[in-house]
């Protein structure tokens, strides 16, 4: 995504310049990062949002865009940046997709996720970045899936060809939340004025039965 908005920002900035030849190109610069973040801001609310929030909640919760008012307060809290914003690697597919310009699959074939970290070569020598691009246009985002939420090339592969030693995504986001003084699950139930967590049998109905018995193994609490 970093490139094809760096393309877009270099396509509106050229354009930009040949309508305006005696501007500088720090002016230019700046104006056409406004349009480019213009542009990210309407995808992501009218585009990106209503997917995950669904249309009616996006309606409720967001609605119309009402004008700007300059006095809010734009930060993002600690718990949204640390915890609740990760749920973005449920989205993450565990194949990345290669297109030639067709549309149609690149005789090279497409990457597991797990050999595309760190491997600038892998796409260089077949056929750059451009292919991968297209893969992206063309495939949904993954479905979290209830009983995999993290597909196993984040939890069992991650950078594993740069580290001789594969990370655990999950296990590095239930840290950062340790890191940073989180309070637990049960804890933001109760801030979203959601059920109370008193034992496990709380959590049926909320959470599938195999998961639970799994988090029974780790923790002594459902809290």
């Amino acid at each position: 995504m970093h490139t094809i908005f760096l393309r877009e920002h270099n396509r509106i900035a050229a354009i930009m310049e040949g309508y305006n030849p005696g501007v500088d190109s720090e002016t230019i610069f700046q104006e056409t990062r406004k349009i480019v973040g213009a542009q990210m801001q309407h995808i992501t609310f009218y585009h990106w949002l209503p997917k995950v929030l669904g249309q009616d909640n996006f309606k409720r919760l967001i609605g119309p865009y009402r004008g700007y008012y300059p006095e809010i307060d734009a930060s993002i809290s600690n718990e949204f940046a640390t915890a609740a914003f990760r749920f973005g690697h449920t989205l993450i597919s565990p194949v990345l997709y290669r297109l030639n310009a067709d549309f149609k699959p690149i005789r090279e074939g497409h990457v597991s996720l797990r050999d595309a970290f760190f491997a600038p070569e892998t796409f260089l020598a077949a056929g750059g970045i451009d292919p991968l691009l297209r893969g992206l246009f063309a495939s949904p985002m993954k479905k979290p899936l209830s009983e995999e939420l993290l597909n196993k090339e984040l939890t069992e592969q991650l950078f594993h060809r740069a580290y001789n030693l594969a990370l655990d995504l999950a296990s590095l986001n239930i840290q950062r939340g340790r890191d940073h003084g989180l309070p637990g699950y049960a804890a933001f139930r109760k801030w979203c004025n959601l059920s109370a967590i008193e034992n496990w049998n709380d959590l049926d109905g909320i959470i599938p039965v195999r998961t639970i018995a799994k988090l029974k193994q780790l923790y002594g609490h459902p809290g």
